[in-house]
């Protein structure tokens, strides 16, 4: 929507228009939260697996 456009939109759509773009707004924040989120769990997730490989691997050149 244009400048011009949009000082003929009624003020009411004017404010829902704000609202939509307060929601999307708040909904990328929240998404952006959660991949933070799964991230972190993802890291803490891999050190024990990369410790169990590791000990594995010791493990198996001990006993060859």
């Amino acid at each position: 929507m244009s400048a011009v456009d949009a000082n003929n939109v009624p003020a009411l759509s004017r404010g829902v228009l704000a609202q939509d773009n307060t929601d999307a707004s708040t909904a990328w924040a929240d998404i952006m939260g959660e991949i933070g989120a799964a991230s972190e769990k993802q890291s803490n997730g891999i050190d024990p697996v990369a410790r169990a490989v590791a000990q594995t691997g010791s493990g198996c050149r001990f006993f060859a």
